[in-house]
Formats: structure tokens, C-alpha cells, sequence
């Protein structure tokens, strides 16, 4: 594995848990609110950098094939840690996140009722409430596998 991959991917998966718990300590609805968009800036970032790196230690010049590979390597080692982090913060520190998740999606769900109409709003509000929004390694395991196609792959 390549040496910038490997130290650009840690400090990235690092600094994506402190960006998450900085908005998780300033409010919950700040967590699901910026995180994410902040996340994907750091995401993004850090590829960026290795890329960089990497282009300069081989002279100045690298191939697509070498360019993505260090960028995807980064955002699979990312991701790996944010997603660590991610479970142990639903099922460890605050199982009240999956309840959490919950209501932000019904009071989502309500904002939009008036532009839906009648029917489709009891429609959606009926299936978030059936949705079972906990957090189990199997979910966490197939969300860092899609992740790794989209955003991963698309970004690198």
C-alpha cells in the first residue's frame, strides 16, 4: 500500500471523526445537518493532497491509473475509521441516535407535506415509521461498500 494512502487515509479518517464529533457535541441536529456536507470537504481535501503528494515524489507527472489509486486508497482507509467510528457512535456512546435519526426524518418528511399532497405525506410518514433505522455491522458494512463506488470511486 502506498506510504502518502496510507498516511493521508489516517489523518483523514481522524479529522472526519473530530468533524463529526464537533457537530455531534455542538447539537444533534447540527451532527445531521453540516456534518455530512463538512465531511465530504474533508473527503475531498485529503484526496487532493495525496494526489499532489504523490504526483511530486514521481517527478511531477503520474498516469490516471497511479493518480486513482493513491486518491481511492485514501478514501478506502478514510472511510474505513468513519465508519468504525460511525457504528461505535450508534450502538456504544448514543443509542438515542437511531431514535434521533427517526424524528429528524418525520420532521423532513412534514416540511415537505404541503408540496406532496395528502396521500403521498400519510404514504412516507407511514414508511419511516416502519423503517428500521438502527445501526448494525451488516448496514455498516454495506454502506461502506456503496461508498466505495459512489462517492469513492467517482471522486478518485
Amino acid at each position: 500500500m502506498n506510504q502518502n494512502a496510507i498516511r493521508y487515509g489516517g489523518v483523514m479518517g481522524l479529522a472526519l471523526v473530530l468533524v463529526n464529533l464537533l457537530f455531534y457535541f455542538i447539537s444533534v441536529s447540527a451532527f445531521f445537518s453540516y456534518a455530512g456536507f463538512v465531511g465530504f470537504i474533508v473527503y475531498v481535501g485529503f484526496m487532493v493532497k495525496a494526489g499532489l503528494d504523490e504526483r511530486t515524489e514521481l517527478g511531477g507527472f503520474m498516469t490516471f491509473g497511479e493518480a486513482f489509486k493513491v486518491t481511492f486508497q485514501v478514501f478506502v482507509i478514510g472511510s474505513l475509521i468513519y465508519w468504525i467510528f460511525y457504528y461505535l457512535l450508534y450502538t456504544v456512546i448514543d443509542p438515542s441516535l437511531v431514535e434521533e435519526t427517526k424524528r429528524i426524518a418525520m420532521e423532513a418528511i412534514e416540511k415537505l407535506g404541503s408540496f406532496v399532497g395528502e396521500e403521498a405525506y400519510e404514504q412516507m410518514m407511514e414508511q419511516i415509521e416502519q423503517q428500521d433505522f438502527s445501526i448494525s455491522i451488516g448496514t455498516v458494512l454495506q454502506q461502506f461498500a456503496f461508498g466505495l463506488v459512489f462517492p469513492g470511486a467517482l471522486i478518485s
